[in-house]
């Protein structure tokens, strides 16, 4: 399950139809503030938030989940006016920092997110390839069969339906989910 946190609705409906037709569960709390509460409840295996949010600021928001013992994987949306919060957003926790166009205006391209996705199950797939690898036997030539194999076998672990992850005690009026 991906939760996506920005204040852009553009940016925001962008990553829910991107990540939702790659087959994520996609979760977006109803406000800012209950970030930090949902993800202790619904437990996301990444949360993509927009360092430019405000009430609470992306700042903040990481060093709440890290010291709230969240361990998945937070990826940084930044631009170039908040650039020297990088080194400081990564301090507190943050595993990766992707930046929009810069001097465009244009949104956040959604592969771009999709791939920094990928990369933080890289060792996993890595780890089940090579086990494949060994147990099929292969020699050089089969390596990339089971690299997608296990690529598709980890994302997939990744992607919905995930229903039953989420606690009964998130409700509803606690979060909108998309799949």
């Amino acid at each position: 399950m991906i939760m996506v946190v920005t204040h852009q609705p553009q940016l925001r409906n962008e990553l829910i139809e991107s990540l939702s037709l790659h087959g994520y569960e996609v979760l977006v709390p109803p406000h800012r503030q209950d970030v930090c509460a949902l993800a202790q409840e619904a437990n996301p295996q990444v949360i993509v938030l927009d360092l430019y949010i405000a009430d609470p600021n992306g700042l903040e928001i990481v060093k709440r989940l890290r010291s709230q013992g969240f361990t998945g994987r937070i990826l940084i949306i930044a631009g170039t006016s908040v650039r020297s919060s990088v080194p400081e957003v990564l301090r507190l926790g943050a595993d990766q920092v992707i930046g929009s166009p810069q001097g465009s205006g244009a949104p956040l391209m959604s592969g771009q997110v999709e791939a920094a996705i990928r990369s933080f199950f890289h060792k996993e797939i890595q780890a089940l390839a090579y086990k494949l690898f060994e147990e099929r036997g292969h020699t050089s030539g089969g390596d990339w069969e089971d690299w997608f194999e296990a690529e598709r076998q980890i994302l997939k672990r990744q992607m919905s339906p995930h229903h039953d992850s989420i606690p009964a005690e998130v409700t509803d009026e606690q979060c909108v989910r998309h799949s």
